[in-house]
């Protein structure tokens, strides 16, 4: 996405602190090879003012807040240098924050940006000046000195004349002429930069989570989200603080029950834990994946079995229920299993509960119906009641989550069966309960899926870790409501 920027608005953070625009101003990079004097005192050929002037329309409303200019000192200076906006009347539109020169490299070791910024964004206008003023009275021999490029043939930029105030003539006398060009306005470029060039989002680095800018045209406000370490484990492990401690957010998922087959109970999906904030310190965490329970089959055993438990510092994601076979009621588990479609059944009961102050979320599966089973419960919602018409009873919904940066859901319940039907296993790595089987000889029902477990922090070092599969989330501008 190419975003872009208000003129005259900044990125909190930005390393460079460049001024962010759509539009530019003025930007000559040329190098020095003359300069004017800027002083209080009289002497020859200095003035206290000096840069350009708007001499068209071409930049009118185009905005500015920052200005660098390359600047340096002759002798010793003591004053505050300042940027300074005013339009053709003489009327003063913004003035910087002062500059203290004092330290400015000296001329004749070169010269350096010195950047100024005005107290708010102002936007030019044809017959607008922007200088830099320098009022102090050092003494003779002291200055500012003001860098410019003259070759003769390189021009200023379009739209703009250099312009200097009541330069004084050889014997350091005002003259009351006021604003001037000194007589060559086109090849005497002041060496300055009033904002850098657009950007776009991949391009901005080193930018501090939390800043906010405001969109040029709609002038919606985006701040910028947090970068993220994010440690995926699909199978058991160790997750190891090796320094440092803080919080972490924690996802865990125990393995989804496997359906039963004989179009019955469809599995109940792993139960799922959230929490945010959870305290860690420098150790090692056990992590447990569950896995999957295995899905029936038509010729024997019929019941599905129930997943196993995943687990991270006793947050706790317990296994599905397993769909279940004629005259049964479903299986408990983290979300309980469908129940099968003769005579008795009611769907499992969730037994996903809150574990370490973590959430848990778990359902239960469906109810049993004369001609199908019911569906496994999902993290989501509770499965579906089987009917009298031979036809799927969804499973439960499953629940979103976007600790890895991207949403994704996690714990559906699986369908409960018809006379025929294909078998879906339940997705590894979200705990998905597995489908019911058909009611054919050697049908096979659907596996559950195994769980997961997913920890994440904030990427700013206050926390070391190694374990599982690691990741980065970059941080993304996102609209502020």
């Amino acid at each position: 996405m190419t975003i872009t920027y208000h003129a005259g608005r900044r990125i909190q953070g930005l390393a460079d602190d460049r001024l962010l625009t759509t539009q530019a101003v003025y930007t000559s990079v040329t190098g020095q090879s003359t300069y004017e004097k800027l002083s209080g005192s009289a002497q020859a050929y200095s003035s206290e003012r000096a840069g350009v002037e708007l001499i068209s329309t071409a930049n009118d409303g185009k905005k500015i807040k920052i200005g660098k200019w390359k600047l340096a000192r002759e002798g010793t200076l003591s004053g505050l240098a300042y940027m300074k906006v005013e339009n053709s009347s003489g009327t003063v539109k913004a003035t910087s924050t002062g500059v203290d020169v004092s330290s400015l490299i000296l001329r004749t070791s070169g010269y350096a940006y010195v950047t100024f910024t005005l107290t708010e964004a102002v936007a030019l206008y044809n017959g607008d000046r922007v200088y830099i003023e320098y009022t102090t009275t050092d003494g003779s021999g002291n200055f500012l000195a003001f860098g410019e490029f003259y070759n003769g043939s390189t021009t200023i930029p379009t739209g703009f004349e250099f312009t200097v105030y009541n330069k004084r003539d050889s014997g350091g006398n005002n003259p009351s002429g006021g604003w001037g060009d000194d007589g060559l306005p086109t090849y005497f470029i002041p060496d300055a930069i009033f904002d850098d060039q657009p950007v776009t989002e991949n391009q901005i680095t080193n930018v501090q989570s939390g800043s906010r800018f405001e969109e040029t045209d709609t002038r919606k406000i985006y701040y910028l989200g947090k970068s993220y370490k994010v440690h995926t484990f699909t199978s058991d492990g160790t997750f190891q603080i090796t320094s440092g401690s803080g919080n972490v957010d924690v996802l865990v998922v125990g393995g989804g029950g496997g359906g039963a087959a004989d179009n019955y109970g469809g599995g109940g999906a792993g139960g799922m834990s959230e929490k945010f904030g959870h305290s860690v310190t420098a150790q090692s965490y056990s992590v447990v994946v569950g896995s999957g329970g295995a899905g029936g089959n038509q010729s024997g055993p019929i019941q599905g079995t129930n997943g196993s438990n995943s687990s991270f510092d006793s947050i706790i994601g317990y296994g599905g229920g397993a769909g279940v076979q004629a005259g049964v009621g479903g299986a408990s588990g983290g979300s309980g299993g469908g129940a099968s479609n003769i005579t008795v059944g009611t769907g499992g009961t969730a037994t996903q509960g809150n574990t370490n102050g973590a959430t848990g979320y778990g359902n239960d599966g469906g109810d049993y119906g004369t001609g199908d089973g019911g569906g496994g419960g999902g993290a989501g919602a509770v499965g579906t009641n089987g009917t009298s018409g031979y036809d799927n009873a969804p499973g439960g919904a499953g629940r979103s989550n976007s600790i890895t940066g991207s949403s994704v859901t996690y714990a559906t319940g699986g369908d409960g069966g018809a006379l025929s039907v294909t078998p879906v296993n339940g997705t590894d790595g979200r705990g998905d309960g597995g489908s019911s089987g058909a009611a054919t000889p050697g049908a096979q029902a659907g596996n559950g899926g195994d769980g997961i477990v997913i920890i994440r922090y904030i990427d700013d070092g206050s926390i070391t870790a190694t374990g599982g599969t690691i990741t980065t989330i970059n941080p993304t501008w996102t609209e502020e409501v």
